[in-house]
């Protein structure tokens, strides 16, 4: 399977993290998000879900949306990527 050429919003937000000198640590205790889920989410095996995008984007003061929307134009993505032949097959209706 060729690699996914767009990337997880947990790999982006773990350099984020990096970046600002933070640690996973640190972000779980300040959000009350669990070490396993915020690991899982940092190395793109976990979705961020909304309870989890409401939480980062209150500690790191964005949008309640901006998580959300990288989550989900990941997920739009992945699937176009992953069944563009199955999409092809669906013709418009036409009434």
């Amino acid at each position: 399977m060729k690699p996914l050429e767009f990337t997880h919003p947990g790999i982006l937000l773990k350099e984020v993290i990096d970046d600002m000198g933070l640690t996973a640590y640190r972000v779980c205790k300040e959000t009350g998000i669990s070490n396993a889920n915020l690991g899982k989410i940092l190395k793109g095996m976990r979705s961020i879900t909304p309870d989890t995008a409401l939480r980062l984007a209150k500690f790191f003061d964005v949008s309640e949306n901006y998580f959300i929307n990288l989550q989900r134009h990941y997920d739009v993505e992945k699937a176009k990527k992953l069944n563009t032949r199955e999409y092809q097959k669906i013709r418009k209706y036409a009434a």
